[in-house]
Order: C-alpha cells, then sequence, then structure tokens
C-alpha cells in the first residue's frame, strides 16, 4: 500500500509537465508516435529502513527514473531541455503527498549523458525519493 502511495505521488507531479507528453509505464504496452517524443518510467526501489527503535516506522527510499525519447538526428538539445525541465519538477527539497504518505526528493536530480535507442535519443533523469511511513 505504501508504495503505490508513492508511485502515485511521484506521477502525479510528473502529469504537470508541460507540454503533455506521452508516458510508458511499466509493464503496460505502448506505441509511441516514431515523430513525437515521449517519456518511460520505472520504479527503482531500494531496500527499506526502520530508523526508529522497535516498531513503527519504515523508511522507503528508491529512484523513480524517468527517460526521455526523443526522435534521432534531431540533436541532443530537444531532449536535454525536456530533462532539465523534468529535474526541475523534482528539485531537491521538494515533497508530494498521497494517501497520507509524504514523499520527499532528497537530492538534485541527475540528468545523466543521453545514448541511442533504435529510433530514439534516450535521456535519463534520476530523481531520488525518500518516504517514511508510520503504522
Amino acid at each position: 500500500m505504501s508504495q503505490d502511495a508513492i508511485a502515485i505521488a511521484l506521477t502525479t507531479r510528473l502529469n504537470t509537465y508541460s507540454p503533455p507528453l506521452f508516458i510508458q509505464w511499466p509493464n503496460e504496452a505502448a506505441s509511441p508516435d516514431a515523430d513525437v517524443a515521449f517519456l518511460s518510467v520505472a520504479f527503482l526501489r531500494g531496500q527499506p529502513d526502520n530508523p526508529a527503535v522497535g516498531p513503527g516506522l519504515t523508511r522507503h527510499v528508491g529512484v523513480f527514473q524517468i527517460n526521455v525519447h526523443h526522435p534521432e538526428n534531431t540533436g541532443e538539445g530537444p531532449a536535454r531541455r525536456i530533462a532539465d525541465a523534468i529535474a526541475t519538477l523534482f528539485a531537491f527539497g521538494s515533497s508530494m503527498t498521497y494517501g497520507g504518505v509524504t514523499v520527499h526528493v532528497t537530492r538534485t536530480a541527475a540528468v545523466a549523458q543521453g545514448f541511442h535507442d533504435g529510433a530514439w535519443y534516450v535521456v535519463p533523469v534520476s530523481v531520488f525519493y525518500r518516504a517514511d511511513v508510520y503504522s
């Protein structure tokens, strides 16, 4: 349940990106338009921690991985600008809440070097997060 709330909080923030782009969600079939940029996402969940003595607090950490797919042969700039704008949505210190679970961005989002993948130039954006869940 907590992982669902974390995912919804993060994806709700991603859905505020403007102009809206098609998003390929995990384990969902998609056929994006070959001439239009799109995003794909993954939730790279880390090992939960129990930083308090005794039961009651579980700390969830992870990386919300967002890949910007841009048509090839358009230069690095367009994909990089989208990636930078998405990184700004998840600024260090920002937080978002869903279902009583608050997700904190724990460091500046990492915009990695792009790479070619078929007909796409892909720029990864890694958003590092933490959510403390009390039971």
